[in-house]
């Protein structure tokens, strides 16, 4: 029931129900802050540790959030046809308040898409720790790549890639550089850098991934420029 940035993809669920999910526009977009306090100013950090400003990564997630947002619900039906239904929630959460998906608890440390809920989740300290460590355009890729899962929960079994977790860091390629053709979101110098860095570390050098459902660094880098090059058509099974 979960889809997830960095953990092992679960079962996929059903195209969310019109009855169920409530359409949204880009421009009602809200993503609850993180319960973690910004650090004070003048605040040390224990232990030698990068300070972290919450409300600074809060904004990017927010603006993460709107881009994404924005680009699937102006171009969804334009290449896929159909009714759009955008994520009904997004949610923050963290090791000590873990919520709910389907009934089913979500990891700690990850990034999910919930597919009977149809929400996306983050723990606010992976977040932190992508965003220090790897800079904010690595935010950007967390959201377009969960979004990239809700956006395979609305297409038929003959759109979905066998490695889904690649088609959905394609869907994110696809989202990005798309809403930099719209005009809707720029690119900064080193974005490029902190992206490939994002998706090296989140493949299969960490504790969390699976190299046999997210595929290795480069496999990763591929596919996400599989979907910057070819954009979402680039991210459709090849007949």
């Amino acid at each position: 029931m979960l889809l997830a940035l960095t953990g092992c993809a679960a079962l996929f669920g059903a195209q969310p129900s019109p009855n169920t999910v409530v359409e949204q526009s880009p421009q009602t977009i809200e993503v609850t802050p993180s319960a973690t306090p910004s650090a004070a100013p003048g605040a040390e950090p224990p232990s030698g540790e990068p300070l972290v400003d919450h409300q600074v990564i809060d904004q990017e997630i927010a603006d993460a959030v709107s881009v994404v947002g924005q680009f699937w619900a102006t171009h969804f039906a334009e290449y896929y046809g159909g009714t759009y239904y955008s994520p009904a929630d997004f949610i923050p959460y963290t090791a000590d308040d873990l919520p709910g998906c389907g009934g089913e608890p979500v990891e700690p440390d990850n990034a999910f898409y919930c597919i009977p809920d149809n929400t996306i989740l983050w723990d606010q300290n992976l977040m932190d720790q992508l965003y220090t460590s790897g800079g904010d355009a690595v935010i950007y890729l967390v959201i377009a790549h969960e979004w990239g899962h809700e956006i395979q929960a609305q297409l038929p079994d003959a759109a979905l890639w066998t490695a889904e977790e690649l088609q959905a860091d394609c869907f994110a390629g696809a989202a990005l550089y798309g809403a930099a053709a719209d005009g809707t979101f720029q690119w900064e110098e080193g974005d490029t850098a902190e992206i490939t860095n994002g998706l090296t570390f989140l493949a299969d050098e960490t504790p969390w991934t699976d190299i046999d459902s997210h595929g290795d660094p480069l496999d990763r880098i591929d596919a996400f420029n599989d979907g910057r090059v070819g954009g979402t058509e680039g991210c459709l099974p090849v007949e």
